[in-house]
């Protein structure tokens, strides 16, 4: 039996080269305190990422919307529970 469930956990976890090779996409998001007129730049974008308020962040082609929340709420901890519907 132990033979017939590694076999069926086997066919639901993606094989690794998959996922290696699987194409992404990566982004960058800024933690804004208050929406400003510019894009940051100069001292500004310095301060931010001095700050850790710049993060990189990679998605697979495939992630849901649900996974990409969860990497941004991962990278930027201090947001909790912050609405994301916008």
């Amino acid at each position: 039996m132990a033979e017939s469930s590694s076999a069926s956990e086997r066919s639901r976890s993606p094989s690794p080269a998959r996922a290696v090779n699987a194409p992404k996409s990566s982004r960058t998001f800024v933690w804004l305190r208050e929406l400003p007129k510019a894009i940051p730049r100069g001292k500004t974008w310095d301060q931010l990422n001095r700050d850790g308020r710049v993060k990189d962040i990679e998605f697979g082609k495939d992630f849901t919307e649900r996974q990409m929340l969860k990497l941004v709420r991962e990278n930027f901890t201090e947001l909790g529970e912050a609405d994301f519907s916008r």
